[in-house]
Protein backbone atom coordinates (compact mmCIF):
# COMPACT_ATOMS: atom_id res chain seq x y z
CA UNK A 1 0.00 0.00 0.00
CA UNK A 2 0.74 3.37 -0.54
CA UNK A 3 1.31 5.83 2.42
CA UNK A 4 0.83 9.30 2.29
CA UNK A 5 1.15 11.69 4.99
CA UNK A 6 -0.82 15.12 4.14
CA UNK A 7 -2.77 17.61 4.82
CA UNK A 8 -4.09 20.85 3.00
CA UNK A 9 -3.24 24.64 3.23
CA UNK A 10 -6.19 27.18 2.07
CA UNK A 11 -4.62 30.03 -0.16
CA UNK A 12 -7.05 31.73 -1.65
CA UNK A 13 -10.81 32.07 -2.94
CA UNK A 14 -11.80 33.62 -5.95
CA UNK A 15 -15.09 33.74 -6.95
CA UNK A 16 -16.09 30.33 -7.10
CA UNK A 17 -12.65 28.84 -7.33
CA UNK A 18 -10.91 27.87 -3.85
CA UNK A 19 -7.51 27.52 -4.46
CA UNK A 20 -5.51 25.55 -1.22
CA UNK A 21 -1.77 23.96 -1.52
CA UNK A 22 -1.86 20.27 -0.92
CA UNK A 23 1.72 18.96 1.28
CA UNK A 24 2.83 15.38 1.02
CA UNK A 25 5.91 13.85 2.28
CA UNK A 26 7.50 12.25 -0.20
CA UNK A 27 10.72 10.20 -0.86
CA UNK A 28 13.47 10.66 -3.10
CA UNK A 29 13.54 14.38 -3.15
CA UNK A 30 9.97 14.53 -3.09
CA UNK A 31 9.41 12.64 -6.74
CA UNK A 32 7.69 9.41 -5.15
CA UNK A 33 5.29 8.20 -2.39
CA UNK A 34 6.41 5.65 0.58
CA UNK A 35 4.55 1.85 0.30
CA UNK A 36 4.24 -0.23 3.08
CA UNK A 37 2.67 -3.64 3.33
CA UNK A 38 -0.04 -2.93 6.03
CA UNK A 39 -1.81 -0.17 8.05
CA UNK A 40 0.04 -0.64 10.73
CA UNK A 41 3.29 -0.04 8.79
CA UNK A 42 1.81 3.15 7.93
CA UNK A 43 1.33 3.87 11.94
CA UNK A 44 4.85 3.42 12.81
CA UNK A 45 6.10 5.22 10.19
CA UNK A 46 4.75 7.98 11.32
CA UNK A 47 5.76 7.54 14.67
CA UNK A 48 9.40 6.24 13.88
CA UNK A 49 9.45 9.81 11.93
CA UNK A 50 7.87 12.00 14.71
CA UNK A 51 4.97 13.03 11.52
CA UNK A 52 2.19 14.67 13.97
CA UNK A 53 -1.07 13.35 13.47
CA UNK A 54 -4.64 14.77 13.75
CA UNK A 55 -6.15 11.74 13.55
CA UNK A 56 -6.07 7.96 12.55
CA UNK A 57 -5.04 6.85 9.07
CA UNK A 58 -7.47 6.63 6.81
CA UNK A 59 -7.59 3.66 4.03
CA UNK A 60 -8.71 4.45 0.31
CA UNK A 61 -7.00 1.55 -1.27
CA UNK A 62 -4.49 1.49 -2.62
CA UNK A 63 -3.29 4.51 -0.39
CA UNK A 64 -3.14 4.75 3.56
CA UNK A 65 -3.45 8.88 4.37
CA UNK A 66 -2.06 9.78 7.44
CA UNK A 67 -3.55 13.29 8.04
CA UNK A 68 -1.21 15.65 9.64
CA UNK A 69 -1.23 18.47 12.12
CA UNK A 70 0.09 21.33 9.83
CA UNK A 71 0.59 23.62 13.02
CA UNK A 72 2.97 21.01 14.59
CA UNK A 73 6.81 22.99 15.28
CA UNK A 74 7.87 19.37 14.23
CA UNK A 75 7.16 19.69 10.90
CA UNK A 76 9.90 21.99 10.97
CA UNK A 77 12.55 19.19 11.59
CA UNK A 78 12.03 18.13 8.11
CA UNK A 79 12.86 19.47 4.71
CA UNK A 80 10.94 21.38 1.83
CA UNK A 81 10.92 20.33 -1.60
CA UNK A 82 12.16 23.84 -1.98
CA UNK A 83 15.20 22.97 -0.05
CA UNK A 84 16.75 20.28 -2.26
CA UNK A 85 18.11 20.07 -5.66
CA UNK A 86 16.65 17.15 -7.66
CA UNK A 87 19.37 15.06 -8.34
CA UNK A 88 21.16 15.75 -4.61
CA UNK A 89 22.64 12.98 -3.26
CA UNK A 90 21.78 11.14 -0.35
CA UNK A 91 18.11 11.83 -1.60
CA UNK A 92 15.77 12.90 0.97
CA UNK A 93 11.79 12.59 2.49
CA UNK A 94 10.81 15.94 1.74
CA UNK A 95 7.65 17.91 2.34
CA UNK A 96 6.46 18.63 -1.42
CA UNK A 97 3.36 21.22 -1.90
CA UNK A 98 0.64 21.09 -4.71
CA UNK A 99 -1.11 23.90 -6.17
CA UNK A 100 -5.03 22.65 -6.64
CA UNK A 101 -7.91 24.39 -7.64
CA UNK A 102 -11.52 23.80 -7.24
CA UNK A 103 -15.01 24.27 -5.94
CA UNK A 104 -18.30 22.39 -4.89
CA UNK A 105 -18.95 21.20 -7.78
CA UNK A 106 -15.71 20.73 -10.21
CA UNK A 107 -12.40 19.45 -8.85
CA UNK A 108 -10.62 21.50 -12.36
CA UNK A 109 -12.39 24.65 -12.58
CA UNK A 110 -9.71 26.58 -14.51
CA UNK A 111 -7.98 23.59 -16.23
CA UNK A 112 -4.55 23.87 -13.84
CA UNK A 113 -5.22 20.44 -12.12
CA UNK A 114 -4.93 18.56 -15.09
CA UNK A 115 -1.13 19.31 -15.63
CA UNK A 116 -0.28 17.10 -12.68
CA UNK A 117 -1.81 14.21 -14.25
CA UNK A 118 1.67 13.82 -15.51
CA UNK A 119 3.73 13.99 -11.91
CA UNK A 120 3.42 10.27 -11.00
CA UNK A 121 4.24 10.11 -7.16
CA UNK A 122 3.68 6.29 -7.23
CA UNK A 123 3.51 3.10 -9.46
CA UNK A 124 0.54 4.20 -11.81
CA UNK A 125 -0.63 6.49 -10.08
CA UNK A 126 -0.04 10.85 -10.52
CA UNK A 127 -0.51 13.32 -8.22
CA UNK A 128 -3.92 14.19 -9.43
CA UNK A 129 -5.23 10.53 -8.26
CA UNK A 130 -3.83 10.76 -5.13
CA UNK A 131 -5.49 14.33 -4.40
CA UNK A 132 -8.78 13.32 -5.53
CA UNK A 133 -9.11 10.26 -3.18
CA UNK A 134 -7.93 12.89 -0.41
CA UNK A 135 -10.10 14.90 -1.41
CA UNK A 136 -13.28 12.25 -1.05
CA UNK A 137 -11.91 11.36 2.38
CA UNK A 138 -11.80 14.74 3.81
CA UNK A 139 -14.99 15.78 2.55
CA UNK A 140 -16.74 12.72 4.02
CA UNK A 141 -15.02 13.38 7.13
Amino acid sequence: MIVVPIFERFVNRLDEAIIKQVWMLLERNGTYCTSVDSLEDAVLYAKENDIPLTGEPVVSAPFIFLPVDHASPNLDLFYTWNETLGDEQPMRTVWRPFMWISNEGADDVWGTNAYLKDTNIADGFSVVDVVKAWTKISVAT
